[in-house]
């Protein structure tokens, strides 16, 4: 035989063959009538590279879809075949093309470990959030099956990540089920701000702080409008961790940027109330507003918390709406003198200079840097008006002052705690005698004044 009568017959063959296979198909319109609209499809569906080439160089439609409405691109992208898909997209063909369910080449990418593909996808899209019949995009498809790369990838060109699906809910609830820090770091991320709290989102934040990701924790307090709450009760997650002292959970709150003034719930949760150790700040808790979490630690005595509140930015000087307490006053009835002096922001250690008075032997005593340097009489409670034993800061000084109680002058007064009583120049008997103040001779009390600052320590034992 002559080779060019071998080439015309095997021609001649393949295209019978092709035609006997597509005879079931319809012919569409600028197709050539050997190939039907479906050839390359079909080759790809068949494994038949032949039948794939030969359909290319006809010119056959490389998005022509089966039955399912899949086309050429969809299957190899299902097959995982990298050189295939090459071939079909310098072919021409779309990523974009959706099926009878609306699922999308570029979806399934999305559903793929395949980082550079998904990117090169993305890059030839028409409609990157183009959404399928559930109305999931890409992302939602990435989402649901746990891809975090494609999900970084694809979230930041969503217009919008809170907006619900045909089935429900949205890519914020979605992203958190998955329980993938990435994936639900990189959706809230993209969300709005002034978020209310869902069960997904409260979720996701018990999530964070178990799986100690201060960066997520973070992100999902900026993104919400308020402070997180104890499940099913109206109690700040800040304020819960401060009653229980459950100081990895305060700590994580804290360090992700959670609001050092939080205030407490009114009407009061009771449960919460009850586990409030101080009587003094669980009198206030029921029904005063605006008490913060300092207050609420500066009432327990907590210094750790005071501490760790006051150098995240809370407010010491803000008060409590009807009483106008300030937590200073609170931390003074717990007679910590530490949370007091930090409230006060100011005062020598005990170690650099402090005040000791006896009320056994009616003295006052002064250390300065571990040494006694002076030393005088005092004059205590006497009978139903006892002084109280306690370790005590001076919380303020006043020159001048007179009793509102009993109407008599206290020169060079200094108060105690910022409570009802203090040391001042008085007369000094060889007992007991105050109404509860401690009595200083008055040249003794001007030496005081004059050399005790605001914020040291007196311990009246």
């Amino acid at each position: 035989m002559f080779p060019g009568s071998t080439r015309v017959i095997f021609a001649s063959g393949v295209a019978g063959v092709i035609l006997l296979q597509a005879s079931t198909f319809l012919p569409q319109r600028d197709v050539p009538a050997s190939l039907p609209a479906d050839a390359i499809v079909h080759a790809v569906a068949t494994g038949n590279s032949r039948l794939l080439e030969l359909a290319v160089a006809e010119k056959v439609d490389v998005n022509g879809r089966n039955a399912n409405g899949r086309t050429a691109l969809f299957l190899a992208v299902q097959q995982q075949d990298g050189a295939l898909i090459q071939r079909l997209l310098e072919a021409g063909a779309s990523v974009d093309v959706a099926d009878a369910e609306g699922v999308t080449p570029l979806m399934l990418v999305a559903r793929q470990e395949d980082g550079d593909l998904l990117r090169k996808f993305v890059d030839r899209s028409t409609d990157v959030n183009a959404l399928d019949g559930k109305g999931w995009s890409a992302a939602h498809h990435a989402v649901e099956a746990k891809q975090a790369d494609a999900v970084e990838l694809l979230v930041p060109l969503l217009p919008q990540v809170d907006e619900p699906t045909r089935d429900g809910p949205d890519l914020i609830a979605m992203a958190c089920a998955t329980r993938d820090l990435r994936i639900v770091e990189a959706v809230l991320t993209c969300a709005p701000d002034a978020l209310p709290w869902t069960p997904h989102t409260r979720g996701a934040l018990d999530f964070a702080l178990a799986e100690k990701s201060i960066s997520l924790t973070r992100t999902i307090l900026s993104k919400h409008a308020t402070p997180p709450l104890v499940e099913g009760r109206n109690v700040p997650l800040l304020a819960h961790a401060i009653v229980r002292n459950e100081r990895d959970l305060f700590a994580a709150l804290l360090d992700a940027g959670a609001d050092p003034n939080t205030t407490l719930p009114v009407p009061h949760d009771k449960e919460f109330v009850a586990q409030i150790r101080s009587k003094y700040f669980r009198a206030f808790a029921v029904s005063e507003q605006n008490l913060t979490v300092l207050m609420l630690a500066a009432g327990l005595g907590s210094e750790e918390y005071v501490r760790a509140l006051l150098a995240m930015g809370a407010d010491k000087n803000r008060a409590s709406a009807k009483h106008k307490m300030l937590a200073l006053y609170f931390a003074a009835r717990t007679e910590n003198w530490k949370c007091v002096q930090l409230l006060l922001g100011r005062g020598p250690t005990p170690e650099e200079l402090r005040v000791e008075i006896s009320l056994a032997n009616q003295r006052a005593s002064v250390f300065k840097n571990g040494v006694q340097v002076f030393q005088t009489a005092v004059s205590t409670g006497r009978k139903g008006f006892d002084t109280p034993a306690g370790s005590y800061v001076i919380t303020d000084k006043k020159r001048s002052h007179r009793s509102t109680i009993y109407h008599v002058n206290m020169p060079f007064f200094m108060r105690l705690n910022g409570l009802d009583f203090g040391l001042h120049a008085g007369v000094v008997p060889n007992y007991p005698a105050s109404h509860g103040c401690i009595r200083v001779p008055a040249a003794h009390a001007q030496k005081l004044f004059a050399e005790l600052p605001v914020g040291t320590l007196v311990t009246i034992n």
